[in-house]
């Protein structure tokens, strides 16, 4: 939900204390809450931010924090990078300083930084204040998710199609049907999901 009358969620999430919380996922209710008076980078990060929530909860099921739940030594690298930029969170970018305002959440908070301020600056600002951070979402969450994604039942119902479209030697590409759409999509070789 976006409230395009407000910066923050104080008026949309008022039974709780929501002064200067720009976004809000609550899981129980499969909804994300934005105050969406702002400037559209910034919009978009924080939609990016929640979004990451959302979606480490479903991969990882362990309370949003960026590892499953019994594999150590991702935590423990995890916690060496959230560590070393702790250290020298004074003198970076104001997305990532927001990330241990509270000290209960910081896992959950730091990682979805990233995403965050792909939408905002790209990838500059996080390669050259956090690389490692960068690296890690790049080498474990961006992966993991892939996987979750390719254990999904829609991933299943479309390789189940591709295969079947093979099976039956129906069109396994789309540039061999000869379609044309009114706006001029680049499918590539991409297999034939119909």
């Amino acid at each position: 939900m976006f409230d395009f009358s407000n910066e923050d969620l104080e008026c949309t999430l008022w039974y709780e204390e929501n002064r200067g919380t720009r976004g809000k996922t609550l899981f129980e209710r499969h909804e994300i809450h934005i105050g969406a008076k702002r400037e559209e980078s910034e919009l978009l990060g924080t939609l990016a931010h929640e979004l990451c929530h959302y979606a480490l909860q479903l991969v990882y099921d362990n309370r949003v924090k960026p590892y499953k739940r019994g594999h150590e030594s991702t935590r423990t690298h995890y916690g060496n990078i959230l560590k070393e930029i702790q250290n020298k969170k004074d003198s970076l970018h104001g997305v990532i300083q927001r990330a241990f305002i509270n000290n209960a959440v910081q896992e959950e908070e730091l990682i979805v930084r990233v995403p965050h301020l792909l939408a905002m600056h790209s990838e500059q600002v996080l390669q050259e204040q956090v690389p490692r951070l960068l690296q890690f979402f790049n080498d474990n969450v961006i992966r993991d998710m892939n996987e979750f994604l390719k254990k999904s039942v829609g991933q299943k119902d479309r390789e189940a199609i591709k295969e079947q479209n093979a099976r039956l030697c129906k069109a396994d590409r789309t540039e061999k049907l000869g379609i044309t759409f009114t706006t001029k999509y680049d499918l590539g070789d991409k297999p034939l999901l119909v």
